[in-house]
């Protein structure tokens, strides 16, 4: 697999739906589970709390990650679309390409019975919020989205390799 370092500093900012594969993308990219952990905005702020736009904008620019995952709270995510929409946060969006990790609600049904990319068991609420939103914020993540990698049907070291490949373009 091909290392970050020789790219340049920008950042991806991996978006996508419960079960996409995000968390484990990251665990592919930094192998060591802390490094991952501290890439992961759900990690870092209370997944109870949807973090204002200032707050979370803050963290995709500073977090010090080539590549983090952005959290699916559906607020802060409209409000990041909104933001690219009406050209506001520019710095966010010149420093930070998101990539949208798609793929079917079927598939995701399936992955969010398997454990996730920390090797934790999803909630049953977890899994009946992603199924139940799927189609809403999907929508938001294509409002957001400078890139899309559909993941149906891929191994996760495929998909880690498609988005660090993409600094070659970024």
């Amino acid at each position: 697999m091909q290392s970050l370092e020789k790219y340049p500093p920008r950042r991806i900012g991996l978006i996508g739906h419960s079960g996409a594969g995000k968390s484990t993308c990251l665990n592919n990219i930094y192998r060591i589970s802390a490094d991952a952990k501290e890439a992961d905005m759900d990690n870092v702020f209370d997944t109870s709390r949807c973090p204002p736009l200032s707050e979370a904008k803050e963290w995709m620019i500073s977090n010090g990650k080539r590549v983090f995952v952005v959290s699916n709270h559906f607020n802060m995510l409209k409000e990041i679309a909104v933001a690219r929409e009406k050209s506001l946060h520019n710095d966010l969006f010149n420093q930070v390409y998101f990539v949208y990790l798609s793929t079917t609600i079927g598939e995701i049904e399936k992955r969010l019975l398997e454990r996730d990319g920390y090797g934790k068991i999803r909630s049953e609420q977890n899994k009946q919020d992603a199924l139940k939103g799927y189609s809403d914020i999907d929508k938001l993540f294509r409002r957001i989205q400078d890139k899309t990698i559909d993941t149906s049907g891929k191994t996760i070291l495929s998909v880690t390799e498609e988005v660090i490949k993409l600094f070659d373009v970024i």
